[in-house]
């Protein structure tokens, strides 16, 4: 499945075929194209957007130990009740981290929430697993906004 398919309401002819991954270059995260990253979004539950509203924080926990976030919205896991925008700090320790499923950011460090500027609902985007496929023009959207 596209990455444009997990949007709707978008005309898919706006997608061009580049596909990017984040990469760090000389401690900041980065495109493979050399553009840089802005915001990272996580994918959460309601239970833990209550925690970070409580704690302040962004936990690093679960199973991996780590905070996972990617440079796109993406669905989830079925978990999922929202999607928090993440204002991209290099001190918060972010790297990328390649799996299956693509190449995504993690961190083993708490991030503030103050740093989370924007929740996007789940009614825009789908909630279905999917491989972190970004092509340039939807990076650029999301990056941007």
């Amino acid at each position: 499945m596209r990455v444009e398919e997990l949007y709707e309401g978008i005309d898919d002819g706006m997608y061009d075929d580049i596909t990017l991954e984040i990469e760090d270059r000389s401690g900041r995260l980065m495109t493979n194209l050399g553009e840089p990253v802005k915001y990272l979004y996580r994918t959460i539950s309601n239970e833990e957007y209550a925690d970070i509203k409580k704690s302040g924080m962004i936990k690093a926990g679960g199973f991996y130990g780590r905070i996972h976030a990617a440079d796109i919205p993406t669905g989830g896991d079925g978990n999922a009740d929202r999607v928090i925008k993440i204002k991209y700090d290099p001190s918060d320790g972010w790297t990328p981290k390649r799996a299956s499923t693509g190449v995504y950011a993690t961190t083993w460090e708490n991030v503030s929430a103050d740093k989370i500027v924007d929740t996007i609902p789940l009614s825009i985007v789908k909630t279905n697993w999917m491989l972190l496929k970004t092509c340039f023009s939807q990076y650029m959207e999301y990056q941007t906004r």
